[in-house]
């Protein structure tokens, strides 16, 4: 078999392995040479990390880290450098894309930030900048968590908004943050909020969420 032959046919492979939320088998061998080892960081890549849409923008280069290994479709990835670092800062993973532009896998999340809920990617130098913490929701299944994804994917391009209250609706005409991501997990009964989670109640802050004793930290 060719070597051109053999490359397209691990990268179907792969493919296949990796589509939708079937990623939970995945080593680092899986990701080898697809992982953006040859790309350099850019100095100005924080101007490429949000509302990126479906394709990735720029060459990642995840190598020696785990992030596509570890990271799993609705992790939450908690920033303590957002939200002015006031507040912090939460987005939720999506799943791990392939780039054909560039030949390898990446993080790509959902968050409400300025421009309204958009699809964004996380990098290694997102991850240290912003001093991020990953957590994951124990005791779900796949089916939970793609209903968790949907949701939030049902929520693309509505603006952003800061509310003193939270609100689940699906119908929510504006989202902030914290908010979108305990309204995907409130719909399938997981109350992240550990103040109260009633709709419509008290406004929910990134750090009230990852408090929550259903998360555990996952690492990065």
């Amino acid at each position: 078999m060719s070597k051109f032959n053999f490359v397209t046919l691990r990268l179907f492979v792969l493919t296949i392995v990796l589509s939708g939320c079937n990623v939970q088998n995945t080593t680092t061998a899986t990701y080898e040479g697809y992982d953006g080892y040859q790309y350099e960081t850019l100095s100005n890549e924080e101007d490429f990390w949000y509302d990126t849409g479906e394709f990735l923008p720029i060459g990642v280069n995840y190598h020696e880290t785990n992030f596509l290994v570890n990271l799993k479709p609705g992790d939450i990835i908690y920033e303590d450098n957002g939200g002015f670092g006031i507040t912090g800062h939460i987005a939720i993973v999506e799943n791990i894309f392939y780039s054909e532009q560039f030949s390898q896998y990446y993080v790509r999340l959902i968050e409400a930030i300025n421009v309204g809920v958009a699809r964004s990617i996380l990098t290694p130098t997102r991850f240290e900048q912003k001093v991020d913490t990953a957590f994951r929701v124990t005791n779900t299944n796949e089916q939970t968590i793609n209903s968790v994804i949907n949701f939030v994917i049902d929520q693309l391009n509505k603006p952003y908004e800061i509310a003193l209250w939270k609100n689940a609706d699906a119908s929510n005409p504006d989202w902030y943050c914290s908010e979108l991501i305990w309204a995907a997990y409130y719909h399938q009964d997981i109350f992240l909020d550990i103040d109260d989670n009633n709709n419509h109640g008290s406004v929910v802050f990134p750090k009230e969420i990852i408090q929550s004793p259903l998360l555990t930290q996952v690492q990065i």
